[in-house]
């Protein structure tokens, strides 16, 4: 893990002829203040630090696509009438009729993603917190839903503009999304389920099986998405996503 260190040089000091050796102390902010999810249970957790997890932490990372006009000039806007209900509070779209849409201007700049292991254990634990509200209990099926093992790695990629999405099919996003390992063969997504965060964006929850898992000895794991003409890729460490005494992918 990244450390950034400062060192303090004490000289040589004579005093009543003897001389008290120099030493070099060594700082480091990461070593004095421990980070909150090492510190404390999620219960106590703050929304500042429940945003972190979910944005800037080693389980979840942002990602910024910067669109050339040709790549905006071809998306497509029609009109859209499906949205499903989730427990969450989630509108779900069917996996078979990712909606269209119309009318919510052109497309944009720049995409602004965040990638994030949504199978991590501190990433499930801060969804619950976020949900139950601060302060509130954690319902009985929230507290289930942190215990039960998860059979798959879960993807999220969340800031995702309609307008590229409801142009992409299904099959053909599941074969350009992947995990990547150095001197291994890539781990290539099985499920995707898209969810309407607004009205102009989408999360994309990607699926992948835990046959050849991810080990501390990785030294890098890359996710990678093609959605038409845009290509999304952000790296993690897996020695950085130690949770306790387990690795939290």
């Amino acid at each position: 893990m990244f450390r950034q260190w400062c060192f303090e040089k004490i000289r040589f000091v004579p005093v009543k002829g003897f001389a008290i050796l120099g030493v070099w102390i060594c700082l480091s902010g990461s070593l004095l203040a421990a980070n909150f999810w090492e510190e404390r249970f999620f219960t106590s957790w703050t929304e500042e630090e429940i945003e972190q997890m979910l944005t800037d932490s080693p389980w979840s990372r942002k990602v910024t696509v910067v669109l050339d006009e040709s790549r905006r000039s071809r998306t497509r806007r029609r009109a859209t009438n499906a949205a499903g209900d989730r427990d969450d509070g989630r509108r779900s779209i069917p996996p078979s009729d990712v909606p269209p849409l119309e009318g919510i201007g052109p497309a944009p700049e720049r995409m602004n993603l965040t990638v994030s292991w949504r199978s991590a254990l501190p990433v499930k634990q801060a969804l619950a917190r976020a949900q139950a509200g601060i302060g509130e209990q954690i319902p009985a099926e929230q507290q289930a839903f942190l215990i039960q093992f998860e059979p798959l790695y879960v993807v999220s990629v969340a800031g995702v503009p309609r307008q590229f999405v409801e142009r992409v099919e299904r099959s053909v996003l599941l074969g350009q999304t992947y995990l990547e390992r150095p001197n291994k063969l890539p781990i290539v997504a099985e499920d995707v389920e898209p969810f309407i965060e607004s009205e102009e964006t989408v999360i994309l929850e990607f699926a992948f099986l835990r046959d050849d898992p991810i080990t501390i000895d990785d030294d890098e794991v890359w996710f990678s998405m093609t959605l038409g003409a845009v290509e999304v890729q952000r790296s993690f460490r897996p020695d950085e996503m130690m949770f306790g005494d387990s690795l939290e992918m």
